[in-house]
């Protein structure tokens, strides 16, 4: 309390363009091929970032998720799969990640393509959307018990929105999301022609 306020340092940076396309890296000494698609995504401080995290977590965040449910749970295809959410002052970008077996690598990528349309044209029901809020929910009462985790969310919220945020504001954000909101973000988000694959691994299989 008695350390003086700094100012904030203003800085003159292009904001990152993503470029969609492929990258792919041959390495024979791995095992797995690894893959991660990237989308455009939003900024920290998104408008509706509540309504990304349920996306999130819905779609590749949760082992009840769609994805691990399908492609690892019910196939088999994948030792990991999952999908995040990286977002900076400027710009963010919606990551799914998978490892599989190299054979595997087409069919994975496919299936994966196929539920972002899935969510984009049809939108989440209402079951697995309120099973997402709670797992957000349930994770942040948790993230509560760690001061490393409390001190490092209090100094993200002073970089990003110039205040602090409470868990109970947080809660009440995660809670007035809809499978309607949800649905509108996935249409914006999940736009034909804007995803970026890279892949390291056996990738000549």
């Amino acid at each position: 309390g008695t350390l003086a306020r700094g100012k904030r340092r203003k800085v003159d940076a292009s904001v990152p363009v993503p470029r969609p396309g492929v990258s792919l890296r041959s390495k024979r000494e791995l095992e797995q091929l690894h893959v991660v698609l990237g989308l455009p995504g939003y900024p920290e401080n998104f408008s509706e970032r509540y309504a990304l995290f349920v996306l999130n977590a819905l779609l590749g965040g949760t082992l009840s998720s769609r994805l691990f449910q399908r492609i690892r749970e019910e196939r088999g295809l994948a030792y990991s799969v999952y999908s995040a959410v990286n977002a900076f002052r400027d710009v963010g970008l919606f990551l799914v990640y998978a490892a599989m077996s190299p054979s595997k690598g087409n069919e994975v990528i496919g299936l994966i393509l196929e539920e972002l349309r899935s969510v984009r044209d049809k939108g989440p029901d209402a079951a697995e959307t309120a099973v997402a809020k709670e797992h957000l929910k349930g994770s942040l009462t948790l993230s509560l018990e760690s001061t490393v985790s409390r001190m490092s969310n209090l100094a993200r919220q002073e970089i990003y929105y110039g205040r602090q945020v409470s868990p109970a504001e947080m809660i009440r954000g995660i809670e007035a999301v809809t499978p309607e909101r949800v649905h509108r973000l996935a249409r914006r988000l999940f736009r034909s022609g804007g995803v970026g694959l890279a892949a390291v691994g056996r990738t000549g299989r």
